[in-house]
């Protein structure tokens, strides 16, 4: 079965085989992540730290566009997942695989992915049905690694391998895996990466608790969500399977990071 090839707005330009100039990956690109397994440079670590004080800049920035558009209210049920044989692939695979906390946290970090998308750009059938993929897989390799490369590259060999059962376009197939490598990044291009991506990084720190990109989302909603996929275990599970992957790939992003999401993480 031939697969499509068409433009599709919100994508990366990669996706679409536009060429750059040759130039290092940038850090938590999937790029990135072919080319260094997902361990870091001494200069990965200082771009790390330089980028969370960005990432707090843009938490406040997106948090006053959210309360500006008018649609930090809107309800939950247009963000549902949509019922394709993708979408349900992936379902399966996070509930087969993954403890309740996780797969709770993913289900959310779906909603807040789309939830943020809706204040920018059009959510198209398209775009939704690649956030669900990509937010139920951006987590899987934690606890179901891979033989290498790390949690990361375990998220997108799943994907890819659902995707050619399912004869997933190629556009689809690389904003989601982008979307599933750049989550852990502090900042996220929204041109290099795609908005998919750049909506699943801002809105997953949202869904972790920072205050200044949780603003994204109005309270009543929040409290919705959490209702619907509740957060009880999710930070003490997150924490052993962060110090799992820690210890399984030090050199690695939860290598780095290890200490810091235990306290910005809400329980």
């Amino acid at each position: 079965m031939a697969v499509s090839k068409q433009i599709v707005p919100g994508f990366p330009a990669s996706a679409h085989g536009a060429q750059r100039a040759v130039t290092a990956p940038e850090l938590g690109t999937l790029a990135w992540l072919e080319r260094s397994q997902g361990r870091l440079t001494f200069r990965d670590r200082l771009s790390l730290i330089a980028g969370l004080f960005g990432a707090i800049g843009e938490g406040i920035r997106l948090g006053r566009h959210a309360r500006r558009s008018g649609r930090r209210e809107v309800p939950l049920d247009p963000f549902e997942p949509p019922a394709t044989p993708m979408v349900s692939a992936a379902r399966g695979y996070l509930l087969a695989n993954c403890g309740e906390p996780m797969a709770n946290h993913s289900f959310r970090t779906a909603y807040w992915t789309l939830f943020v998308m809706n204040q920018h750009i059009e959510v198209t059938p398209v775009l939704l049905e690649t956030a669900w993929v990509a937010a139920l897989l951006h987590d899987v390799g934690l606890e179901r690694p891979g033989a290498t490369g790390d949690f990361s590259s375990a998220g997108v060999e799943v994907l890819k391998a659902l995707a050619r059962e399912h004869a997933w376009g190629d556009e689809q197939v690389h904003g989601a895996s982008e979307a599933i490598v750049t989550n852990l990044s502090m900042r996220v291009d929204r041109e290099r990466s795609g908005i998919v991506a750049w909506a699943m990084n801002v809105g997953g720190v949202g869904e972790l608790g920072f205050p200044a990109h949780r603003r994204q989302m109005h309270p009543d909603r929040i409290a919705e969500l959490e209702r619907r996929y509740p957060r009880r275990g999710f930070r003490l599970a997150a924490r052993k399977l962060i110090a799992d992957e820690a210890r399984r790939v030090p050199g690695g992003r939860f290598g780095f990071f290890r200490w810091v999401f235990p306290i910005i993480m809400k329980g």
